[in-house]
């Protein structure tokens, strides 16, 4: 789960929400490709655009937003490890849903081309108060990937089965 959560992108309130986040068909049990130990992912609806991730015992909040083609940017509500009271942040990262994987990219700030509306760079993260820049800010990400200009690795994670709620 610590995967999910190495997002460089946050927000102190959500900008994906019920009106603005997507609906997706990620629901189902996935496991990690090329992992010694096996570990599964589970996505399961909780609501109007909505859903949970689970690996074990950890479950995260999480919100999706299509941006083009076969690309998403996931939303996770999660704690901000650097405040002594667990403030709630909001962490997004791009990724990509092809043929039953999962490809998940973690975004670097500092990968991260040119400035976007709303976007503030701090302590090796960018932080967002506008969805707008934040979409911005990931197609340009996307491009970067795209053009083989991002050499890292994505995790990913293949359905190894269907759950329907």
């Amino acid at each position: 789960m610590a995967c999910l959560l190495s997002a460089c992108w946050l927000s102190e309130k959500p900008l994906l929400t019920a009106k603005t986040a997507s609906g997706v068909d990620f629901t189902g049990t996935y496991r990690a490709l090329g992992e010694e130990e096996r570990s599964d992912l589970v996505i399961s609806t909780r609501g109007k655009h909505a859903y949970e991730v689970r690996q074990g015992e950890e479950k995260i909040s999480t919100r999706y937003l299509k941006l083009r083609g076969d690309w998403y940017l996931a939303q996770y509500k999660g704690k901000d490890e650097e405040e002594r009271d667990d403030e709630v942040v909001y962490l997004y990262q791009p990724m990509r849903a092809v043929s039953g994987r999962l490809y998940m990219y973690s975004a670097d700030c500092d990968d991260t081309p040119g400035e976007f509306r709303g976007m503030k760079r701090e302590k090796g993260a960018c932080s967002f108060t506008s969805l707008d820049g934040l979409k911005a800010a990931a197609l340009a990400f996307i491009g970067r990937i795209e053009k083989g200009e991002i050499a890292d690795d994505p995790q990913v994670w293949v359905k190894v089965s269907v759950t329907r709620h």
